[in-house]
């Protein structure tokens, strides 16, 4: 019994010195600008799809009726969510995860930024933000 008190007192002196930090420390922590880029790219790409979908869809492909709108607004989604349970199957089945999120995310932040220059082609920028949602959902 004293030997097990002894190693839990030496463990929390240890977590304790190990994580210890300001909040400035905190703030400027490597691992915590890294998880904040993660999320600018995860917010960012989502922001994209919401302002960009339907805006390219009723102007660049000069669809004006609000269902077929719709429709083609929810068909990146229903294919993101395909996506979701892909991924989410093989990231389970496979080794580092963390890579394996960075790579869609990677390829949905690609696409959006691609479709920018895709405005001389109404279909091409709407097929990028269909890949962003899947890479950004998944």
């Amino acid at each position: 019994r004293s030997s097990l008190a002894t190693t839990l007192d030496a463990e929390a002196v240890e977590t304790n010195s190990r994580y210890s930090l300001t909040s400035r420390q905190a703030l400027i922590s490597p691992r915590v600008l890294a998880l904040s880029m993660v999320y600018f790219a995860i917010v960012f790409g989502l922001y994209g799809l919401g302002f960009w979908i339907p805006t390219i869809i009723k102007k660049s492909l000069s669809i004006q009726d609000n269902f077929v709108v719709t429709l083609l607004v929810a068909a990146p989604y229903a294919v993101g969510t395909i996506a979701i349970i892909f991924w989410g199957y093989l990231v389970d089945r496979s080794g580092p995860r963390a890579k394996l999120v960075a790579v869609p995310m990677f390829v949905g932040g690609l696409a959006l930024a691609l479709t920018a220059f895709g405005t001389s082609m109404p279909w091409l920028g709407y097929a990028g933000l269909s890949v962003c949602a899947t890479g950004i959902m998944a």
